[in-house]
């Protein structure tokens, strides 16, 4: 009963939220699956048609009766296109513009489980759980025959000019969600259909869009995918569903720094259908829990695990309650930037530049490199890291960040929402340099590396905020340096600080120690910028072990009479870092 009471509720309150959202239910496939060829199978008879009929905002595509059917199989999703075109334009005989805007179809998932209002888009990454799945009808793609390999989904299709039929098959183990679990076979998830419409190549042509459900009123989905559809997975009709998860461990409570622990969890029926379960913790950043209910500390504190049914059956467990002590937390645990430190290129980084602005943007050694040109105003050239993080309302933190330039001049950090949130600087500051005590600063730039720290707390996210980190570049011109990019909560902070005990402060000074793990060595090298510097070797409890004064920019520990744990080195100025006996 509880269940079914559950069950209604849940599916009362998303139609009141969702309800001019179109609809739509996937079928199970049989024992056989569709080819991926462009060729309609029998198989499809059994799936529902969905027409892609409306147009995107301003758009007037040439397009006929088109539709979609999809279907599942215990491996994932497959999706039948078919699209009724009166000109066949496809990339594979362009003569300029760019791909996405010839003739093709796309496929769009939100698969955050219950968070479908995010305002985030495809372009955030699969990390956040959206997805955009687009293969160009190249040469190549068009010239194949049956399915066509695409790395984390494959496809077919097959042109009847000047129609063609496009046919998908996505895994489940490509849709992961922000949290990073395989997308459930249940619920509601965020999907759309879009046909891109092209009727002449060249830069004359234009691309013009038919929709399943998003008509761009807000963004495209590319930027923002709160205006896709809503699909469910059709339950076989003798699906045991989950009536009861309890949770246990053998322990509670963690206190070795990032310790592990393995929780367990009985369902009943033990025969139940689908047994896979999301696991979470709250707070969700004292620790990281993996598929199968491992959790590996990383702040003290009261945490609760909870692990939920994914069966569509709306069961979650009491929560278990554990205790975590002992952390040591590291800038790069605390940090919400991702890749901040540009040690993966320009990963999870984008940007903006006008064509009269500067050259692109690149990461060299390590380290981002700006070249610019003036405009009169700063926004011309950008570098930003968009819905790649997640920051607590109404908490101060700290923005601190690694930069210097060819030459002296004026440089622009900010956070700042998107085009459809009127570009709202989200978040309050009283910083030197503030722009009107909001989210925004201007920074005077020399030729020496500088750090610099900007207090920020984000009193303006709500639903729609696209939580976004920019550098704005474009009010001089020279080369502009970027590196060690951090945002760091206050209370994160504080733990970052110079007690011997905490990892180093993130603007101190830099210096290498290895190797580490010791392993089986006798001497600990500490490679430091200076000579004639103090370095001292703390325990874990805070006592000093011993003290060297470096010799061409250089200190060397015997640590063969130290027992196993984790030690510290220390700088006069603070700085520390973690090294393993």
């Amino acid at each position: 009963m509880n269940k079914i009471f559950t069950m209604f509720a849940g599916l009362l309150v998303c139609t009141l939220t969702f309800a001019q959202k179109p609809q739509a239910e996937f079928t199970r496939l049989g024992e056989t699956a569709p080819v991926l060829d462009g060729v309609i199978d029998a198989v499809w008879d059994g799936a529902t048609q969905y027409n892609i009929d409306r147009d995107y905002t301003n758009e007037t595509p040439t397009v006929g009766a088109s539709y979609y059917k999809a279907m599942y199989a215990d491996s994932g999703i497959f999706v039948l296109i078919v699209v009724d075109d009166d000109v066949h334009v496809p990339w594979a005989v362009q003569t300029g513009g760019d791909p996405w805007t010839y003739d093709k179809t796309e496929l769009y998932f939100d698969v955050n489980d219950g968070n479908l209002t995010d305002g985030r888009g495809a372009s955030a990454g699969g990390v956040t759980g959206h997805y955009q799945f687009a293969p160009d009808l190249s040469t190549e793609n068009l010239a194949a025959e049956g399915a066509i390999d695409a790395g984390n989904f494959s496809f077919g299709v097959k042109v009847t000019e000047p129609s063609y039929i496009q046919e998908y098959f996505i895994p489940f183990n490509t849709l992961v969600d922000e949290n990073g679990f395989v997308m459930p076979q249940t619920a509601q998830f965020g999907f759309d259909v879009y046909i891109s419409d092209r009727d002449a190549a060249g830069d004359a042509g234009s691309r013009q869009r038919k929709v399943w459900s998003n008509l761009g009123t807000v963004n495209e989905n590319w930027a923002n995918m709160d205006d896709v559809g809503l699909a469910t997975l059709k339950d076989p009709s003798d699906k045991i569903y989950v009536d009861e998860i309890t949770l246990s461990a053998p322990s509670a409570s963690i206190e070795v720094n990032n310790g592990t622990l393995q929780i367990t969890a009985a369902i009943v029926p033990t025969n139940a259908t689908v047994q896979d379960l999301k696991w979470v913790a709250e707070p969700a950043n004292a620790v990281k829990i993996s598929k199968t209910g491992l959790i590996t500390a990383v702040r003290n504190g009261e945490v609760s695990i909870y692990a939920s049914s994914t069966d569509g059956g709306y069961i979650d467990s009491d929560p278990l309650m554990i205790t975590i002590t002992n952390q040591i937390l590291t800038a790069e645990e605390a940090n919400l930037v991702v890749n901040g430190n540009f040690d993966k290129g320009l990963e999870s980084w984008g940007g903006w530049v006008d064509a009269e602005s500067g050259e692109t943007y690149v990461v060299e050694d390590g380290v981002l490199k700006c070249v610019t040109a003036a405009k009169a105003e700063n926004w011309h050239y950008q570098v930003n890291q968009t819905n790649m993080f997640k920051a607590i309302p109404d908490i101060p933190y700290i923005l601190s960040f690694k930069a210097w330039s060819s030459k002296f001049r004026v440089a622009t950090v900010d956070f700042e929402d998107t085009e459809a949130n009127g570009y709202n600087r989200y978040g309050a500051s009283s910083s030197p340099g503030n722009v009107n005590g909001r989210s925004e600063w201007q920074f005077d730039l020399t030729t020496d590396p500088t750090w610099y720290e900007f207090e920020v707390t984000f009193d303006q996210i709500t639903e729609t905020t696209a939580e976004k980190v920019g550098f704005l570049l474009s009010a001089d011109d020279g080369t502009v340096y970027v590196d060690s990019v951090y945002l760091i909560s206050k209370a994160d902070y504080d733990l970052i600080g110079d007690e011997p005990t905490s990892v180093r402060k993130i603007n101190a000074t830099e210096f290498k120690v290895y190797p580490n793990p010791v392993g089986t060595s006798d001497m600990l090298t500490v490679d430091i910028q200076g000579k004639d510097t103090q370095v001292s070797l703390y325990n874990a409890v805070g006592q000093k072990v011993d003290e060297k004064v470096s010799v061409n920019s250089q200190a060397m520990f015997n640590v063969s009479g130290l027992q196993n744990g984790i030690y510290f080195i220390r700088l006069a100025d603070g700085s520390a870092q973690k090294f393993i006996r």
